[in-house]
């Protein structure tokens, strides 16, 4: 009969010189993985949406009707109003 070969024995001089030859590799991917881990774990972070009761009940303001009134009486972008010049000057820009 042929002589079969015996599978090696794992000792741990060999996992020792096999991780010496696979330092760097096995570095490279152990911090890869931290860094995905990292980058998950910070985008779940930043994805949770604040309930609108928590942001209701921090904010409590209230208006006087005379801040109510001031803002009644702003006018829009598209009103077509002459530009108020004080007394005594000249508005440059007009022909």
């Amino acid at each position: 009969m042929k002589n079969k070969k015996m599978p090696k024995k794992i000792t741990a001089k060999s996992i020792y010189r096999y991780l010496r030859k696979t330092n760097l590799i096995i570095y490279i991917i152990v911090l890869g993985c931290g860094l995905v881990g990292y980058v998950i774990v910070l985008d779940n972070i930043l994805q949770k949406a604040t309930s609108d009761s928590v942001i209701e009940s921090s904010i409590k303001s209230t208006f006087d009707q005379t801040t109510i009134n001031k803002i009644n009486q702003l006018k829009t972008s598209t009103d077509n109003t002459e530009p108020q010049v004080p007394n005594g000057r000249v508005n440059p820009f007009s022909e």
